[in-house]
């Protein structure tokens, strides 16, 4: 009788040697979704209103709007020195001409591309972007990204002040100006260029 015992409990000492053991065959959990990064901030302090140059004194808008987004980043030596050397009014082509010449690397959109600025808002970047409804592409303001509760959240460069505005009329709104907007972007560690 005892072979017959030893029968018996071969399969639940088999049992529980093995069940700790991986099977291998699994199928890997779903990696975790990403998370959604807050909007950026400036500093009410930082807040860079639009201010005039040159002989005709115009506005300065745009280069206003990239600032607030160089203080946002942490770059204050660079928002401070742009300031002091660059005004106007300005297009995207020129903004990317001068970040170009000051070592920055930038992404943009001409032709209201909302994926720009989801990606935009996922990174923690925000944008310059046009924006004036009564007169397309007239001016620029800060796009600090979107909160959680989907709304975009912009920096006014004439008041300083911060708004929030549901997602689908700010697009609306924005790709009436122009659908135009800008970024810098910076190298992160283990990261590789964005395909934007």
């Amino acid at each position: 009788r005892p072979i017959r015992l030893i029968r018996l409990i071969r399969p639940i000492f088999l049992g529980l040697l093995l069940a700790g053991c991986d099977a291998g065959d699994r199928t890997p959990a779903e990696p975790p979704a990403p998370a959604t990064a807050s909007p950026i901030e400036v500093p009410r302090f930082m807040r860079v209103p639009s201010y005039p140059w040159g002989a005709d004194q115009a506005g300065s808008c745009m280069h206003a709007a990239c600032q607030n987004l160089l203080y946002a980043h942490g770059q204050q030596p660079l928002a401070d020195y742009w300031y002091d050397n660059f005004g106007g009014p300005a297009g995207i082509a020129e903004v990317a001409e001068i970040a170009r010449a000051l070592g920055l690397d930038c992404r943009y959109t001409l032709s209201g591309d909302e994926r720009f600025l989801d990606w935009c808002s996922e990174n923690a970047l925000g944008a310059a972007i046009y924006w004036q409804a009564d007169r397309p592409g007239d001016h620029a303001i800060t796009f600090c990204g979107y909160d959680g509760d989907g709304k975009a959240v912009l920096l006014g460069t004439i008041n300083r002040r911060i708004t929030r505005m549901p997602k689908a009329k700010f697009l609306a709104t924005w790709c009436a100006c122009g659908g135009k907007a800008l970024t810098f972007v910076y190298p992160r560690p283990g990261d590789a260029s964005s395909d934007l």
